[in-house]
Protein backbone atom coordinates (compact mmCIF):
# COMPACT_ATOMS: atom_id res chain seq x y z
CA UNK A 1 0.00 0.00 0.00
CA UNK A 2 1.32 3.17 -1.22
CA UNK A 3 0.74 6.42 1.08
CA UNK A 4 2.34 9.11 -0.92
CA UNK A 5 1.51 8.05 -4.17
CA UNK A 6 2.44 10.04 -7.65
CA UNK A 7 -1.11 9.74 -9.12
CA UNK A 8 -4.46 8.43 -7.26
CA UNK A 9 -7.12 7.12 -9.05
CA UNK A 10 -10.44 7.29 -8.60
CA UNK A 11 -12.98 4.67 -10.33
CA UNK A 12 -15.10 1.52 -9.21
CA UNK A 13 -13.91 -2.32 -10.24
CA UNK A 14 -17.37 -2.46 -12.13
CA UNK A 15 -15.82 0.05 -14.81
CA UNK A 16 -14.50 -1.16 -17.31
CA UNK A 17 -12.59 2.37 -18.25
CA UNK A 18 -11.50 2.16 -14.97
CA UNK A 19 -9.64 -1.23 -15.59
CA UNK A 20 -8.21 -0.13 -18.97
CA UNK A 21 -6.53 3.09 -17.13
CA UNK A 22 -5.20 0.53 -14.15
CA UNK A 23 -3.83 -1.47 -16.74
CA UNK A 24 -1.86 1.21 -18.67
CA UNK A 25 -0.65 1.70 -14.94
CA UNK A 26 0.28 -1.61 -13.99
CA UNK A 27 1.86 -1.15 -17.27
CA UNK A 28 4.06 1.49 -17.53
CA UNK A 29 4.17 2.71 -13.95
CA UNK A 30 5.90 1.48 -11.24
CA UNK A 31 3.37 0.37 -8.44
CA UNK A 32 4.59 3.04 -5.93
CA UNK A 33 3.82 5.59 -7.94
CA UNK A 34 0.19 5.46 -8.17
CA UNK A 35 -2.72 4.22 -5.95
CA UNK A 36 -6.39 3.11 -6.80
CA UNK A 37 -9.34 4.68 -4.10
CA UNK A 38 -12.99 3.56 -5.23
CA UNK A 39 -15.27 6.32 -5.84
CA UNK A 40 -17.76 6.28 -2.57
CA UNK A 41 -19.15 9.08 -0.93
CA UNK A 42 -16.23 9.78 0.81
CA UNK A 43 -14.37 11.24 -2.01
CA UNK A 44 -17.51 11.38 -4.26
CA UNK A 45 -17.95 15.19 -3.45
CA UNK A 46 -14.47 16.52 -3.82
CA UNK A 47 -13.04 14.43 -6.78
CA UNK A 48 -16.30 15.85 -8.62
CA UNK A 49 -15.75 18.87 -7.92
CA UNK A 50 -12.08 19.02 -8.69
CA UNK A 51 -13.01 16.97 -11.75
CA UNK A 52 -15.68 19.15 -13.22
CA UNK A 53 -17.43 15.43 -13.89
CA UNK A 54 -19.27 12.49 -12.28
CA UNK A 55 -17.66 10.02 -14.65
CA UNK A 56 -14.90 7.64 -13.85
CA UNK A 57 -12.02 7.23 -13.97
CA UNK A 58 -10.30 10.33 -12.69
CA UNK A 59 -6.70 10.53 -12.06
CA UNK A 60 -5.07 13.21 -9.55
CA UNK A 61 -1.59 14.19 -9.26
CA UNK A 62 -0.21 14.68 -6.53
CA UNK A 63 2.51 16.45 -7.66
CA UNK A 64 1.02 18.62 -9.84
CA UNK A 65 -2.51 18.93 -8.43
CA UNK A 66 -3.98 18.33 -12.05
CA UNK A 67 -7.13 16.31 -11.97
CA UNK A 68 -8.03 14.71 -15.44
CA UNK A 69 -10.97 12.76 -15.89
CA UNK A 70 -12.05 10.15 -19.17
CA UNK A 71 -9.52 7.64 -20.20
CA UNK A 72 -8.60 9.06 -23.50
CA UNK A 73 -7.86 12.32 -21.86
CA UNK A 74 -5.86 10.49 -19.33
CA UNK A 75 -4.11 8.72 -21.72
CA UNK A 76 -2.95 11.93 -23.55
CA UNK A 77 -2.29 13.56 -20.43
CA UNK A 78 -0.23 10.78 -19.49
CA UNK A 79 2.05 9.98 -22.57
CA UNK A 80 4.74 12.61 -21.55
CA UNK A 81 5.29 11.38 -18.09
CA UNK A 82 5.68 7.53 -19.16
CA UNK A 83 8.87 6.76 -17.63
CA UNK A 84 11.28 5.12 -20.02
CA UNK A 85 11.06 1.29 -20.23
CA UNK A 86 12.95 -1.28 -22.43
CA UNK A 87 11.41 -1.10 -25.94
CA UNK A 88 10.57 2.44 -26.04
CA UNK A 89 7.37 1.97 -24.99
CA UNK A 90 4.46 4.46 -25.59
CA UNK A 91 0.82 4.98 -25.59
CA UNK A 92 0.08 6.18 -28.78
CA UNK A 93 3.06 4.58 -31.18
CA UNK A 94 4.61 6.38 -34.63
CA UNK A 95 3.75 9.22 -36.53
CA UNK A 96 1.11 10.44 -38.72
CA UNK A 97 -0.38 7.50 -40.42
CA UNK A 98 0.15 4.77 -38.12
CA UNK A 99 -0.55 7.10 -34.75
CA UNK A 100 -3.97 7.56 -36.66
CA UNK A 101 -4.64 4.21 -36.73
CA UNK A 102 -3.72 3.60 -33.82
CA UNK A 103 -6.44 6.35 -32.60
CA UNK A 104 -9.06 4.87 -34.83
CA UNK A 105 -8.45 1.59 -32.75
CA UNK A 106 -8.83 3.02 -29.61
CA UNK A 107 -12.10 5.11 -30.16
CA UNK A 108 -13.93 2.16 -31.54
CA UNK A 109 -13.27 -0.29 -28.42
CA UNK A 110 -13.93 3.00 -26.41
CA UNK A 111 -17.37 3.44 -27.92
CA UNK A 112 -18.54 0.14 -29.03
CA UNK A 113 -16.81 -2.95 -27.33
CA UNK A 114 -18.84 -1.45 -24.22
CA UNK A 115 -22.15 -1.87 -25.88
CA UNK A 116 -21.42 -5.55 -26.22
CA UNK A 117 -19.69 -6.06 -22.91
CA UNK A 118 -22.68 -3.96 -20.73
CA UNK A 119 -25.06 -5.95 -22.75
CA UNK A 120 -23.48 -9.33 -22.01
CA UNK A 121 -23.19 -8.55 -18.12
CA UNK A 122 -27.01 -7.28 -17.80
CA UNK A 123 -28.54 -9.65 -20.25
CA UNK A 124 -28.90 -12.49 -17.89
CA UNK A 125 -30.15 -12.86 -13.99
CA UNK A 126 -26.40 -13.75 -12.46
CA UNK A 127 -24.32 -11.65 -14.64
CA UNK A 128 -26.70 -8.59 -13.61
CA UNK A 129 -27.06 -9.55 -9.26
CA UNK A 130 -23.10 -9.55 -9.69
CA UNK A 131 -23.06 -6.00 -11.72
CA UNK A 132 -25.58 -4.66 -9.00
CA UNK A 133 -23.65 -5.77 -6.00
CA UNK A 134 -20.50 -4.20 -7.47
CA UNK A 135 -21.99 -0.70 -8.48
CA UNK A 136 -24.04 -0.52 -5.33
Amino acid sequence: NNNNPEFIIYGSTASYYTHKVLVVFRWYFPSHTFRFVGKDPKVTERVEERSGTHRIPVVESTVSGWVVADSTFIFRWLEPQIPLVTNNHVLYPGTGFVRAIVALFEEYFDEWIPRLALHTRWNNEESAAYGARKLA
